[in-house]
């Protein structure tokens, strides 16, 4: 029976390796867009939770930045490894041609996908652990459930890395990433429960927003950061990452289908 991740095997690590090396490298550019999570604090958390004092989540009242800034945690993951692994992985596909020097040696392209959801994850954990980081600096999520933060990072950073690879899979040339960067990621933080509670909008869209990853991540993400380590965060975890593997293996499907001729 073939395995679920086709070919891929122990070099996929050597492709994450290579991917490393490189961002070691060129760090004081790639790291710019940590920066975003210090203006989305001030812009939601500081700004606009001077006007929106509380908001009623999960049977209680937290004020608005205890509320949007476990979003943020969670935006940033999904931000740094969708589009990582769909602008990023497009470029060393197309331009560079990374791929296809690296499908030259021993290594498979089913090994590149892997690699390449693997580099994407540590992105996404980056992104989470700096964004942690500012919210410390402002005084909020210093609590014992901080150290739940990591893991779910890897785990959502894992499905959206993989969602971000079907799309590179599909899309044939670099201005088509417009499409599901904007009709696709851009509605997942928008309406999965970051900025506001998704129990105010239309049954209807609440019933979307409940098949929206990001929904379970932030709300996982906001119990964490309450302290509140019960088994609803490390299920979420579980699930974000089973969810991720099917995921992984349409996307070495796609690839295949696209560059093996």
């Amino acid at each position: 029976m073939t395995r679920i991740l086709g070919d891929a095997g122990p070099l996929a690590f050597q492709v994450f390796r290579r991917n490393l090396d490189v961002y070691l490298v060129t760090w004081k550019t790639a790291c710019i867009s940590l920066a975003e999570p210090v203006f989305n604090f001030l812009a939601f958390g500081l700004g606009l939770g001077t006007v929106t004092q509380s908001v009623a989540w999960e049977g209680s009242v937290i004020s608005y930045t205890a509320f949007v800034a476990p979003g943020i945690l969670a935006m940033s993951v999904m931000f740094q490894t969708f589009f990582e692994c769909l602008y990023g992985s497009h470029i060393r596909m197309y331009y560079q041609r990374t791929f296809d020097a690296i499908t030259a040696t021993p290594a498979s392209l089913d090994d590149v996908v892997v690699g390449e959801a693997l580099w994407g994850t540590l992105r996404g954990l980056i992104g989470a652990m700096s964004s942690l980081l500012v919210l410390w600096a402002f005084g909020y999520g210093r609590s014992a459930g901080a150290i739940a933060v990591p893991v779910l990072a890897a785990c959502g950073g894992l499905l959206f890395a993989s969602f971000g690879l079907c799309f590179t899979g599909l899309v044939r040339t670099i201005d088509h990433i417009n499409y599901p960067l904007h009709l696709v990621g851009v509605p997942m933080y928008l309406f999965g429960g970051l900025f506001f509670p998704v129990d105010v909008m239309p049954p209807w869209a609440q019933t979307i927003a409940h098949l929206n990853p990001m929904y379970y991540l932030s709300g996982a993400l906001r119990l964490a950061l309450s302290g509140d380590l019960g088994p609803r965060v490390w299920l979420t975890a579980l699930g974000l990452l089973a969810a991720s593997i099917p995921l992984l293996a349409l996307a070495i499907r796609l690839m295949r289908r696209r560059l093996i001729k």
